[in-house]
């Protein structure tokens, strides 16, 4: 199986199985920024947040709550949606976004793990917390 199709799939399940346990009505956003989905099913939270510091001192505009936090909220197009939408928006708007780092090969290498930057920043933004 092609890494792009296994990325795929897993970030669909992902969804599928993320998606159902949100509350559609929940306006805490910050757990969700934080946390990359995938990531969390296969790496503890200390690996995370080491991926996360690692990230920060590369990419050291992009170091703070509010910057992340921001670049995170940002679709494609440059459109920002509000902190306060609903979970299942800005689970959907992430998973896009990781879907379309992968295709459009904006990946990094952080730790030794090939990540998409969305992934990337979520855990910067978790190490932070």
């Amino acid at each position: 199986m092609k890494r792009s199709t296994f990325i795929y799939y897993s970030l669909v399940g992902t969804a599928v199985i993320a998606v159902p346990s949100l509350r559609c009505n929940s306006k805490d956003s910050s757990k969700v920024l934080r946390q990359p989905a995938f990531l969390s099913h296969i790496c503890d939270e200390k690996t995370l947040r080491e991926i996360g510091k690692s990230y920060k001192h590369q990419f050291p505009s992009q170091t703070t709550q509010e910057q992340l936090s921001t670049v995170l909220l940002t679709d494609n197009n440059g459109k920002v949606i509000s902190k306060n939408s609903d979970n299942a928006l800005i689970v959907s708007l992430l998973n896009k976004k990781i879907e379309n780092d992968f295709q459009s090969g904006r990946t990094v290498v952080v730790n030794g793990w090939i990540l998409s930057q969305t992934e990337a920043q979520q855990c910067a933004l978790f190490s932070l917390s």
